[in-house]
């Protein structure tokens, strides 16, 4: 973009670059010629202050081919305009671009600027563990009309039944369709609903199991209804049973090797024959047993 100066002074000249670096940003090199005002020592100050690197061509003119080239471009742009007396500041491409890209877009940079306290208060509302209550399908409810009695007093259409709920809608269908009924199910929000039977959650989950088949295609048999017994055949069956049991514990009993072990005085012991009691003392057939106090006693 070209900035009209009013003499080669370095004031002038830094001023014209300021406003260069304000519009496109701060560059990290400037290449100039041997021109005096562009060695003194204030430019030198002034690229330190700017953090700039300054760099000088040789007096050689085909050192520095791109500043010449620009110069004489733009001398040949600003001559044609004289010429057709049009305004300069159209006709030069660098004003109607952007002059440097942004990191963020336009709805990204409003977003950052106005929205940023609302978004984290809804991701904050979203983690809150919330109640939803959701009406069981198959419960009957009524629906609330906009015509209403009086100022509280609202009037509710006939009973119809839940077919599938959420936390905020509710779709039902009419108890008694008609023949010709079209749109039977139909929605409203839970604001809408009274609930005139509440079904246990046995049958809800039956309902959703019964529901999710249906969307497989999942086709659903009836078990057949097991026999009624009377009471005498309810008590022949006990006796088989009791009688099964003892023979099982028989055979456990007579199949295992394992010594048994009675209680003496709160502890365990061993016996290598069957182990008889008397009074609460384990006793042994055919053997002596020795007394805590006095003498040993032999069995019959």
């Amino acid at each position: 973009m070209p900035i009209p100066i009013e003499n080669c002074v370095f004031s002038t000249i830094a001023r014209a670059l300021k406003t260069v670096f304000n519009r496109y940003g701060i560059p990290k090199l400037l290449h100039f010629d041997q021109a005096t005002y562009f060695t003194c020592s204030q430019m030198k100050e002034f690229g330190e202050t700017q953090n700039i690197k300054i760099e000088y061509a040789d007096a050689n003119v085909h050192k520095n081919v791109l500043v010449e080239r620009a110069i004489k471009s733009l001398e040949e742009t600003i001559g044609r305009c004289i010429d057709s007396n049009q305004n300069v500041e159209p006709t030069v491409i660098d004003r109607d671009r952007k002059y440097h890209d942004l990191k963020l877009g336009t709805f990204e940079a409003y977003n950052a600027m106005y929205n940023t306290m609302l978004n984290n208060r809804m991701k904050y509302a979203d983690k809150l563990d919330i109640k939803k209550d959701v009406i069981p399908i198959g419960s009957q409810i009524y629906v609330k009309k906009g015509i209403r009695d009086s100022k509280l007093n609202y009037v509710y259409q006939e009973p119809f039944e839940v077919v599938d709920a959420n936390f905020l809608t509710v779709w039902y269908k009419p108890l008694v369709t008609k023949k010709y009924q079209r749109n039977i199910i139909k929605r409203c929000h839970v604001s809408q609903v009274k609930i005139i039977t509440h079904i246990s959650k046995e049958e809800y989950i039956r309902n959703e199991f019964k529901k999710s088949n249906i969307d497989k295609g999942v086709v659903e048999v009836k078990e057949k209804p097991k026999k009624i017994l009377n009471e005498e055949d309810s008590n022949k069956k006990g006796t088989r049973d009791k009688q099964k049991q003892k023979k099982e514990l028989l055979q456990t009993i007579n199949n295992s090797d394992i010594n048994l072990k009675k209680r003496s005085r709160g502890r365990f012991r061993k016996s290598q024959s069957v182990v008889k009691r008397c009074r609460g003392r384990p006793r042994k057939t055919q053997d002596v047993v020795k007394r805590r106090r006095g003498r040993p006693r032999k069995l019959v």
